[in-house]
């Protein structure tokens, strides 16, 4: 449903499911993924930092040796270029 919401571009109904998704202690990281592009493309880089912390510590709580942590950690290093840039301008 949220990958199908996301696609739909549905976002807010994709932003509630995905959140009451991590509230019921999902970590699924789908979800933080989603998530960080839905926050990218609405230009929310202060809320994308923040749900791309909690996917990494999410991945490292639940011991996932997979790709999700280290492609989390580059795209905040990324968002942090993002949010200076923009402080920058304005």
């Amino acid at each position: 449903v949220l990958h199908f919401n996301f696609k739909s571009r549905k976002y807010n109904q994709c932003e509630k499911e995905a959140l009451e998704q991590i509230s019921r202690g999902n970590k699924y990281p789908l979800i933080y993924q989603i998530l960080a592009q839905l926050y990218r493309k609405s230009k929310l880089y202060e809320k994308e930092a923040d749900i791309l912390k909690q996917g990494i510590q999410a991945q490292i709580d639940i011991h996932n040796p997979g790709v999700a942590k280290r492609d989390f950690k580059r795209r905040l290093v990324k968002v942090n270029e993002l949010t200076r840039c923009a402080s920058c301008v304005t």
